[in-house]
């Protein structure tokens, strides 16, 4: 449709796209750049991809379900219920956030997200 509207066949303004264009500067080994779900439970992802994130930035948490099974049986709930069953992930890595899994179930070892390590950032003109 964008190239539609530029070309004048549709009316509207054509949409522009951002002139940053993320390479990597090896290949990319895919099972080096994923990160798995630590534990079962509601995951709450941080990042779109599309981001670029830093080293120690937050993409996520997951909500422990056996955390919260604890908790129930003992029928003792902490103040800070959330903080106590929440995982947080952190990233490895400066990394380009290629996709992330779209469910807010996850089960411990399920790929959250794929990334792109190692990346140079070319601009066109």
């Amino acid at each position: 449709m964008n190239y539609l509207c530029y070309r004048g066949f549709i009316p509207g303004n054509p949409q522009k796209f951002s002139s940053q264009v993320y390479i990597p500067k090896e290949g990319i080994n895919i099972a080096d750049t994923k990160y798995s779900a630590p534990c079962s439970g509601f995951f709450y992802p941080s990042v779109e991809p599309g981001a670029v994130i830093e080293v120690g930035d937050e993409i996520g948490k997951i909500v422990s379900l056996s955390q919260l099974k604890n908790y129930a049986q003992r029928c003792e709930f902490p103040e800070k219920l959330y903080e106590s069953l929440s995982v947080s992930l952190y990233a490895r890595k400066k990394a380009f956030v290629l996709n992330r899994i779209d469910s807010a179930m996850v089960f411990q070892g399920m790929t959250l997200f794929q990334v792109m390590e190692d990346f140079e950032t070319w601009t066109l003109l």
